[in-house]
């Protein structure tokens, strides 16, 4: 277990009917006032705090984190507001003060591993995109919507989701969505043409892993219809196999299924599909699945439910082996980890983290866990992991309106080296309708350097 360190707790000194205004941080329900200055004093972006307790009509207590800049007002004395600042920030006590990415320091800072960097080690130390090769984005006017890319024999074998017919993402996914694998010289491409559509029609979100005992498994959603929508700018048109199942309804976007294969280059005809592994009805629907495994094979897998109430949710499910059965670890919506539609899941030396995409259209959060089982919270602070600016090595930087279906691919010192996700340009983003959009999508991939900073330079 990781050293607890002695540091001196910070000191707010209540400052009664007043409150600062500025820029608001966050509003944090519950909680007392040495609650607060606890917060304040974790977040190096926060220079002072409003506190009101509970009211005369029984409202909550409730903490207002405020930037820099803002000027200490006098209130109306019925207000019960009182106001602080933090003697000194104090970011941790012991490693999950560092978001188990980085070592606590006696001081009370974070020392981080390299491969995240912050006050927390909550940030993903994202280097410049290269402008010559920079993951998937196909010449033909094909979108695709996530994937990651694999080493095998001196090449790299990229696997994404894949839009048939020339479709747009938006109002066709759950219908044309294939598996599609390139090839490439480098991690990042470029990747130009498609070598094989490994999964035909609907296959969405299809993450590879290698198994510990050597099996290449591609996990995705849906079931097998042969879409054949070809889309052009205005109209869509549609044929489908007389033998199609039904398309699976949009509420649930399931089931999880997987295929397998000896090798990563293996023909489609190859690959064997195991599944569902899941129904998609109620409570056993999951969608966007995400695995990690042990080395004695069995695997846990991070899915995104929707439930009721509380939207969609991140969950756990386990398996001895990679075949299966596959069984819930999380049993309801209070069980669940935390609001998420794509968690993406993996390991390093001080524990398990999660990408779970729930602060907004381009960006996310890291959550981290000892055991990967229980204990999850969100890294202390306000920073994402990641947003949707993009800076390229030629200098030119792209702000992007949704960066969604993150994939970590681990590098061989065992610590993350890309971070992979599905990007649509354009802004505003168009809303998701049943006409699709002309905001074109493809896959991003983005190098993870290594810094052992814990704040900026």
């Amino acid at each position: 277990m990781a050293a607890t360190h002695s540091v001196s707790a910070p000191v707010c000194s209540p400052q009664a009917n007043v409150q600062y205004n500025g820029t608001r941080l966050s509003i944090i329900r519950g909680g007392t006032f040495a609650d607060c200055c606890s917060l304040c004093s974790k977040d190096g972006s926060c220079a002072a705090f409003n506190f009101h307790p509970v009211g005369t009509l029984g409202q909550p207590t409730f903490c207002e984190l405020q930037a820099a800049g803002g000027a200490a007002l006098p209130t109306n004395p019925a207000s019960d507001f009182s106001a602080g600042a933090p003697s000194e920030h104090v970011f941790c006590e012991d490693d999950e003060g560092c978001s188990l990415a980085g070592a606590c320091q006696p001081d009370g800072t974070c020392l981080c591993d390299g491969w995240s960097h912050g006050d927390h080690c909550e940030v993903l130390n994202l280097l410049d995109v290269d402008a010559a090769a920079f993951g998937y984005r196909n010449r033909s006017g094909y979108n695709s919507w996530g994937g990651a890319s694999v080493a095998f024999r001196g090449k790299h074998l990229l696997f994404v989701s894949q839009m048939g017919g020339r479709c747009p993402l938006l109002g066709h996914w759950s219908r044309v969505s294939e598996g599609v694998r390139l090839v490439g010289d480098k991690p990042n491409g470029p990747f130009d043409a498609v070598d094989e559509i490994v999964l035909p029609s609907f296959a969405h979100n299809v993450k590879p892993f290698q198994a510990p005992d050597g099996t290449w498994l591609l996990f995705y959603i849906g079931s097998i219809n042969n879409d054949t929508t070809v889309c052009n700018d205005t109209t869509s048109s549609r044929t489908e196999s007389a033998s199609a199942p039904p398309p699976v309804p949009r509420e649930t976007a399931g089931p999880i299924m997987l295929a397998s294969a000896s090798r990563p280059d293996a023909p489609r005809g190859e690959w064997t599909l195991h599944g569902p592994l899941t129904d998609s009805v109620g409570w056993h629907s999951a969608t966007n699945p995400s695995a990690v495994f042990y080395p004695n094979g069995t695997v846990l897998l991070a899915v995104s439910r929707a439930t009721d109430p509380g939207g969609k949710r991140t969950t756990l499910m386990s398996a001895d082996s990679w075949r299966g059965p596959y069984r819930n670890l999380t049993h309801g919506y209070n069980e669940s980890i935390a609001n998420g539609e794509d968690p993406d899941l993996f390991r390093t030396k001080r524990g398990f983290h999660m990408l779970n995409h729930n602060t907004g259209p381009g960006s996310t959060r890291i959550w981290f866990s000892r055991d990967g089982l229980s204990g999850w919270r969100a890294a202390d602070g306000q920073a994402n992991a990641f947003n949707a600016s993009v800076r390229f090595t030629n200098g030119s930087e792209v702000v992007l309106c949704q960066r969604q279906r993150p994939q970590i691919v681990m590098a061989a010192d065992g610590m993350p080296g890309w971070l992979w996700t599905g990007v649509m340009g354009g802004s505003p983003c168009p809303k998701d309708d049943r006409h699709g959009a002309p905001n074109p999508t493809w896959t991003l991939a983005q190098q993870i350097g290594r810094r052992r900073r814990y704040k900026e330079p």
